[in-house]
């Protein structure tokens, strides 16, 4: 017999090298000596994900499910990897499964709540969103996450800003530092007319990683463009365009520029 937890510190090790398959390798045979050891199963689910190798997580996790049914940590896994492969409403199938079978884990139940909220907004779903939202802050009203995506996804439908506003500054509160909570706090600001706030708030957030999100970046810089601090809102548009082109903020900042007074 072998010492598990040694066989999974020696595949990080493998990992580590760039000997991914070697590490694979090690916990596949881990899981022949271990058949039905739960550890030696998240071991090497949990390499899968770490490898991004989504297919073979969703083929694994299903597998091991036949030996763990419903267990919330390997349907998560099985959950990832379908929202990773595209399925997104079987993916939302999945985390309710998690929830049926996480009676009595509140950790477990408020982070899924909240992912099945965020999951649901995505797939155009806002009212039902927001139902899930309402559902974790009822059983943890700090719940910081929960907060910040509602009061981040109903400003952006120009409603309840009052409402955004007070869900948002519990966040910042909580958590003056996180560069994600300051950008909803500075753009629920800006949404209601209070540019010089928003601003401050911005550069605060620019200290704390703001400067790596082109979302941030490009939300300071409407900020700075509405204050006619010209100049500045374009190089942080140009940042934020370089930091993820997709995004067309490029295209945006052109066409801005182009209706300046002259």
């Amino acid at each position: 017999p072998r010492d598990s937890s040694v066989v999974y510190s020696y595949s990080l090790f493998l990992v580590q090298s760039d000997k991914s398959p070697q590490a694979l390798e090690v916990l596949e045979q881990n899981l022949e000596f271990y058949p039905t050891s739960k550890e030696a199963h998240r071991q090497y689910l949990s390499l899968l994900y770490y490898l991004e190798m989504w297919d073979s997580l969703h083929q694994n996790s299903s597998k091991t499910l036949e030996i763990f049914p419903d267990n919330p940590d390997f349907l998560q896994f099985k959950a990832i990897a379908q929202l990773q492969n595209g399925n997104l409403q079987n993916s939302i199938a999945t985390f309710h499964q998690i929830l049926k079978h996480a009676q009595g884990d509140s950790t477990t139940i408020v982070n899924t709540l909240t992912t099945i909220g965020d999951l649901n907004y995505q797939a155009g779903n806002h009212k039902e969103a927001y139902k899930y939202y309402q559902k974790v802050i009822r059983k943890e009203p700090r719940h910081l996450p929960a907060l910040n995506n509602y009061a981040y996804y109903i400003s952006l439908e120009g409603k309840n800003l009052k409402k955004a506003y007070k869900m948002s500054k519990i966040t910042i509160e909580a958590e003056p530092n996180n560069s994600t909570y300051l950008d909803t706090f500075a753009w629920i600001l800006h949404l209601m007319g209070n540019n010089i706030e928003a601003k401050a708030v911005f550069k605060h957030a620019m200290l704390y990683g703001g400067k790596e999100s082109a979302d941030i970046m490009d939300h300071y810089a409407h900020v700075l463009y509405e204050l006619k601090e010209y100049d500045l809102a374009f190089m942080y548009w140009s940042q934020a365009d370089k930091l993820d082109p997709s995004k067309g903020i490029a295209q945006k900042a052109e066409t801005l520029k182009a209706n300046l007074p002259k």
